[in-house]
Formats: C-alpha cells, sequence, structure tokens
C-alpha cells in the first residue's frame, strides 16, 4: 500500500471479524461484532477494506450484508484482487521471479468468494510458470486447518494437511504458495514430514521480498 502511494489506514477499534462465531452459530455474539465493526469503518469514511484473510474477507463481503439486512457503505476485496488490480492498471511491477510454482486454493476464497482468476494473474506475472495441482480453483482439495477442523479435531486436521502438501509437492514446482494464513501455516507445518519438499511462502510475502520491500 505505502509502494503504490495508496492512503491508507488500520482501524483503531478492530474487532475480529467475527466469522468462527458465525459458523459455529453464536449468532448473537456474531451481530454484536459485524455491528461493531461496520460502524468503526463507515466512521473512518473508508472506500475500500482490504483482508488478507479469506475468512475475513468471506464475512465483510458476504455475511456481514446478511446479518445487518443492508449492505454497508464499502466495498470488500481480497488482497489478491488488490494485487491483481494494481498489476492491471501498471501501478505495480514485480521483478521476474526464475522459479516454478504451484498455487493453492483456499476453501472460503475459492470455493465460497470465487476467487480463483486473481491470484493465479498476480503469480503468472512474475514467475516463470505456475503448475496447477490435482484439485484445484473452485474444486480445490482442503488443507484440514478449515471451518474450526484444526482446534475441534488436530489429528484429522493434518491428515488433510499431509494429503493435500503431498499433491502439491508432487507438482515439482520450485515454491508452493497460497492466499490464507490458516493454509500456510497448515502447509507448512507437514512440510517437515516430506524429505523433498518445497518452501511454503504466502503470496503477499512473496511479491513484497521479489519487490524488496520486507
Amino acid at each position: 500500500l505505502n509502494h503504490t502511494g495508496e492512503n491508507w489506514s488500520l482501524m483503531a477499534e478492530e474487532w475480529c471479524c467475527g466469522h468462527p462465531l458465525g459458523i459455529s452459530g453464536a449468532t448473537q455474539g456474531y451481530r454484536e461484532i459485524t455491528e461493531h465493526n461496520v460502524e468503526a469503518i463507515e466512521n473512518m469514511g473508508a472506500k475500500i477494506v482490504v483482508s488478507g484473510c479469506p475468512g475475513c474477507y468471506l464475512a465483510l463481503r458476504e455475511e456481514y450484508p446478511r446479518v445487518l439486512g443492508r449492505k454497508p457503505n464499502f466495498e470488500v476485496v481480497h488482497f489478491t484482487q488488490l494485487l491483481d488490480r494494481y498489476i492491471s492498471e501498471g501501478k505495480l511491477r514485480v521483478p521476474k521471479l526464475h522459479v516454478t510454482a504451484t498455487y493453492h486454493d483456499p476453501c472460503e476464497l475459492a470455493r465460497l468468494g470465487g476467487v480463483v482468476d486473481q491470484p493465479r494473474r498476480v503469480l503468472g506475472s512474475f514467475v516463470e510458470k505456475i503448475i496447477e495441482p490435482e484439485e484445484s480453483g473452485s474444486m480445490g482439495r482442503c488443507c484440514g486447518s478449515g471451518g474450526l477442523l484444526k482446534a475441534t479435531n488436530s489429528s484429522m486436521s493434518s491428515a488433510l494437511a499431509e494429503k493435500r502438501f503431498a499433491m502439491l509437492n508432487r507438482t515439482g514446482a520450485d515454491v508452493i504458495t497460497s492466499a490464507c494464513p490458516s493454509c500456510d501455516q497448515s502447509l507448512a507445518e507437514v512440510s517437515s514430514k516430506f524429505p523433498d519438499s518445497k518452501r511454503v511462502q504466502d503470496l503477499a510475502e512473496l511479491v513484497a521480498n521479489q519487490m524488496g520491500l520486507v
């Protein structure tokens, strides 16, 4: 955001998006969080809200309007959509990275949020080649950390993560990337079980590193 000269700020009174409460059925608590966050954002006068988390993106964009019964006065985008916009407008140019990469689709971003092409356009703008794994896009395989599974059944979560990592690793790509903090963590945790494992890196981190911003 600083690199592109964007006028941006953080929320002074930011609460959790409440998505975990929503999917667990705690509707009253979720409504309180929704009302607080929307009021705080609208009082700031923000026109766009950017999230790095697919769950937060889904909550703010899809669930908040249903909970409130109205559409908030701001646009909600995932950071991959914003990066895609910046690149298409010429505001962002990522130097070429001479590697092949594979991309893991977060469930809440691709399957529920419909954000499939934008991360691939961003990644494809600077790597040599994208190698698609088995079960990708809107039919992607879960990494095992979604839907509160990691908190409620850690052994099943780890087993699913290993299966998904094996699919990604079999592509032979130099880099495994995703666009969800939870997916990144889940896949990175099981990568040590594979002797030929490749590094797991978030797409935002990969872009920032390549541009020398971090």
